[in-house]
């Protein structure tokens, strides 16, 4: 069997962008470790679902698929991260996932 140096590359690629957005995300999961009653804030509530939308679409966007799709994902992706840095402003680690 064969080891192909591009797969490894890729998948390696992958979990560093996921673990990218886990990290851009600390500042907000500590705040609703120190304080769980702020899942029920909108910004947060709202932060939390942007957050999911942007892991699922650039999960999704690591497959192969056409580039319209994959271009739509990408749209997805800068949406959710707007959407995240406008509602929690105080995360500047937010823009990260922009770069992602």
């Amino acid at each position: 069997m064969s080891h192909d140096p591009h797969d490894s590359n890729a998948r390696l690629l992958i979990w560093t962008g996921l673990a990218t957005a886990f990290v851009a995300g600390v500042p907000v999961w500590l705040d609703l470790a120190r304080d769980p009653a702020l899942l029920t804030s909108p910004r947060y509530a709202g932060w939390i679902a942007g957050f999911l939308v942007f892991v699922i679409a650039f999960s999704c966007s690591t497959r192969e698929r056409s580039a319209t799709w994959r271009l739509g994902l990408l749209a997805v992706q800068s949406a959710a991260a707007l959407a995240m840095a406008w509602l929690h402003q105080g995360n500047s680690l937010t823009a990260v996932l922009l770069v992602i």
